[in-house]
């Protein structure tokens, strides 16, 4: 049986003759519960993310998601499916609270469910002491917290974060670490990420764009001692 949860081939795409993303090929599955994609600033990393996710049109290239060709399938089928993502800005409701929240998503919860309450969301996402705050007072990494946490509650296969951490102190990218490694094994996650840090702390693989291609993947070990990945950040800077 096909293990590989979301593939992408040969998937490439240019903007007014500027190439994003060259040919990039990409497997999520199993063997790598969480996959990063890092690179150098301008390296094509969210084209590839929402190429993968539907949100704009390949110019060449296949999708599949779970052996099957959605290649043509747009974004909102996709999240149907189990393709789900964040983006740089945090998308919650402002004047309810975490717990209104998870009501709402109420429906996707029980026993065909990975998860059971309402309670056990506000948990894991730390947000049992903002359980009745409105979502608009809430800090940075609690409104993202949130945010992840309604994605999750549809039970989706794949998850994509996009820079999930940005904007955060150390305490507050400690909290996103360990929601993800609540979430490890449960579904894939795959993440755009400038922190480092994070990264090779949170990455079972991590693949390195430069220039819209790809120029490494590996374990995160392997790529710290990668000398094109080193060469590739000190040649078109990093965030």
């Amino acid at each position: 049986m096909n293990k590989v949860v979301l593939s992408g081939s040969n998937l490439s795409k240019s903007f007014g003759g500027v190439h994003a993303v060259r040919r990039v090929s990409l497997e999520l599955g199993p063997d790598a519960p969480v996959t990063t994609i890092i690179g150098p600033n301008g390296a094509g990393k969210t084209t590839l993310l929402n190429l993968l996710c539907g949100a704009i049109p390949l110019d060449e290239g296949k999708v599949e998601f779970k052996g099957a060709d959605i290649t043509g399938v747009r974004m909102r089928q996709r999240m149907k499916m189990g393709i789900a993502r964040t983006f740089q800005h945090t998308g919650i409701f402002g004047r309810l609270t975490p717990r209104e929240h998870f009501f709402l998503m109420a429906r996707n919860l029980g026993p065909g469910s990975k998860w059971h309450s309402i309670e056990q969301f506000l948990d894991i996402f730390n947000l049992e002491t903002f359980a009745d705050v409105q979502a608009e007072s809430l800090n940075h990494v609690s409104q993202r917290l949130l945010e992840i946490g309604m994605i999750v509650s549809a039970s989706p296969s794949v998850l994509m974060l996009d820079e999930p951490t940005a904007g955060m102190d150390l305490a507050e990218t400690a909290q996103i670490a360990s929601v993800i490694r609540e979430l490890r094994g449960i579904m894939q996650v795959m993440i755009i990420e400038h922190d480092i840090d994070f990264v090779l702390d949170i990455s079972d693989r991590i693949i390195v764009l430069d220039q819209g291609a790809v120029i490494a993947s590996g374990l995160p070990d392997e790529i710290q001692r990668d000398d094109v990945v080193a060469a590739a950040y000190m040649r078109r800077g990093h965030r």
